[in-house]
């Protein structure tokens, strides 16, 4: 399997500490597809595990949207894709519940999931 695009991973300045901006880089010119986001601060296997797996489906040909529900990503736990602004760019942001399955707009949601619908993460320049 030929990956031919990166991970990128930053630190994210603001309010919530220890954030980070993990993205794909090189999608959108290889596939013509939108990049994904993350912006979780996960373990490098399990980050690497969630965009590369992503990006290999894109590369297989499946597109992903705005809004869809991915139900096969993880055994047992549902990933959402939102659209979110990064670097000026439209990415879909891999939105992934708490460990109790809560969503980020659930009140009882747990840190840090519940700051990845944050704008604090986007950058609106265009």
């Amino acid at each position: 399997m030929k990956i031919d695009w990166n991970i990128v991973r930053l630190m994210c300045a603001g309010p919530v500490n220890g954030m980070r901006n993990n993205y794909t880089d090189g999608l959108t010119k290889q596939y013509g597809h939108l990049e994904f986001q993350c912006v979780l601060n996960l373990p490098d296997k399990l980050l690497s595990y969630t965009l590369n797996t992503l990006g290999i489906r894109v590369s297989q040909g499946e597109k992903f949207t705005a809004g869809q529900t991915i139900e096969d990503l993880f055994e047992g736990a549902k990933v959402r894709l939102d659209e979110a602004k990064e670097a000026g760019r439209t990415v879909l942001r891999v939105i992934m519940p708490d460990p109790g399955f809560r969503w980020p707009e659930d009140p009882n949601c747990t840190a840090p999931y519940k700051y990845q619908i944050m704008r604090v993460y986007e950058d609106d320049r265009d």
